[in-house]
């Protein structure tokens, strides 16, 4: 979701800072580029921590845990198997 609104978010300053006529509409005191490149930066800004919560969370999560099995022959033909699953 992160991700979504951020790339939203750096479409739109874009648009707004380098496709904006703003002799079209009229915007007095206020400065539609600057505002474009500030949501352009914000956007930019959004993705990143997106993706930078998104793999540090792996590490952390599914992903950092490692299976290891065991197989004990207790000297006959019995063979147990054991899965333990190690948290990182």
């Amino acid at each position: 979701m992160a991700l979504a609104v951020g790339i939203f978010l750096a479409a739109i300053g874009a648009v707004v800072a380098f496709a904006w006529d703003p002799g079209r509409l009229s915007t007095y005191g206020v400065d539609v580029h600057a505002g474009g490149v500030i949501l352009l930066v914000a956007g930019i800004a959004g993705v990143l921590l997106a993706l930078l919560s998104e793999y540090s969370a792996a590490d952390r999560g599914y992903f950092a845990r490692r299976r290891t099995t065991t197989e004990v022959n207790d000297g006959g033909e019995r063979v147990s198997r054991r899965d333990v699953l190690h948290q990182m």
